[in-house]
């Protein structure tokens, strides 16, 4: 599981924080969104090649994705706090 379903997931999360940050043009939610794959990714990727226990970056990393995942829940990246969209083109 986790030398092949968690990096797969990792990236799969990777890749829809980066088109959703550059969608809708939030950068701090996108960069966040990136960080919590990208550690996971180091760390599938130290343990595979090295195995190393790699706690330090897994967990970290595995708790930022679900954090930015209840963000994204409770406030939708679409949604503007004044009433109308501040992006015609968007959603």
């Amino acid at each position: 599981f986790i030398r092949y379903l968690l990096p797969l997931f990792a990236v799969i999360a990777l890749l829809a924080n980066v088109i959703g940050g550059l969608r809708h043009r939030q950068w701090p939610r996108m960069v966040l969104g990136m960080i919590g794959p990208v550690l996971v990714l180091a760390a599938a990727l130290l343990m595979s090649t090295m195995g190393m226990p790699t706690a330090l970056l897994l967990y970290p990393g595995l708790v930022l994705m679900v954090a930015v995942s209840i963000w994204d829940l409770v406030s939708p990246p679409g949604k503007s706090h004044g009433g109308a969209n501040r992006d015609p083109t968007c959603c």
